[in-house]
C-alpha cells in the first residue's frame, strides 16, 4: 500500500513539474508572438512560393479574362516552368518532392500557354513523362482513377484537382469548358 502512495506522490510531483514547464513554454511562445506583432496590431508575413497555388491562380486568371490578365498569366507560367523539379514533376513548394496532385495541376495550368514558349512546351513534355511513369498513362480514365484511388473516399482534394483537369481539357475535350 505504501508503495502505491509513493507512486501516486511521485506521479503528482511529475505532473506539477510538467504543468510548470508547459506554462513556461506557453508564456515564452506567447511573448515571442507578441514581440513579432507589428505596430498596427497584426503580424506581417509572406507565404512560401507554391507550384500548387500558382497553377490554380494562373488557370483562374485565364478562365476569368485571359486577355486582361495576359501579363500575370505569363509570369505565372514562367514561374511554373522555371520551378519544375529535376524529375519533371512539381511538389507543393520548390523545396518539396514531386507529387501527382501538384504535377497534374501544373500540367493543367500549362494548357493556357499559347504554345510559343519553349520552356512551357518543355515543362509540359517533362510533366507528361513524369506522370506517365507514375500513373501508367495519360488516358483520362487512368488520370481520374489515379487521383480517386489516391484520396479514397475523401473527395476534398480529388474533386477540385479533377475539375481543373477537366476544365483544361486534360481529361478529354468533351469535358473542357
Amino acid at each position: 500500500f505504501e508503495h502505491i502512495i509513493r507512486m501516486i506522490t511521485h506521479w503528482r510531483m511529475a505532473m506539477k513539474e510538467l504543468q510548470t514547464k508547459s506554462s513556461e513554454l506557453l508564456n515564452a511562445a506567447r511573448g515571442r508572438l507578441i514581440a513579432e506583432m507589428g505596430p498596427h496590431g497584426h503580424w506581417d508575413g509572406r507565404l512560401s512560393s507554391s507550384a500548387l497555388s500558382t497553377a490554380i491562380a494562373v488557370f483562374a486568371l485565364a478562365e476569368v479574362n485571359r486577355e486582361a490578365n495576359r501579363a500575370l498569366i505569363a509570369r505565372g507560367l514562367d514561374w511554373i516552368s522555371a520551378n519544375i523539379n529535376g524529375d519533371g514533376g512539381w511538389g507543393d513548394t520548390p523545396a518539396s518532392i514531386s507529387n501527382t496532385s501538384t504535377t497534374l495541376l501544373c500540367w493543367a495550368a500549362l494548357t493556357v500557354s499559347d504554345g510559343t514558349n519553349e520552356s512551357h512546351r518543355n515543362a509540359i513534355s517533362r510533366a507528361e513523362a513524369w506522370l506517365g511513369a507514375r500513373i501508367g498513362s495519360l488516358d483520362p480514365a487512368n488520370v481520374a482513377n489515379s487521383i480517386l484511388s489516391h484520396y479514397g473516399t475523401d473527395h476534398t482534394f480529388a474533386v477540385p484537382i479533377l475539375t481543373m483537369c477537366a476544365l483544361s481539357g486534360r481529361l478529354g475535350a468533351a469535358l473542357a469548358a
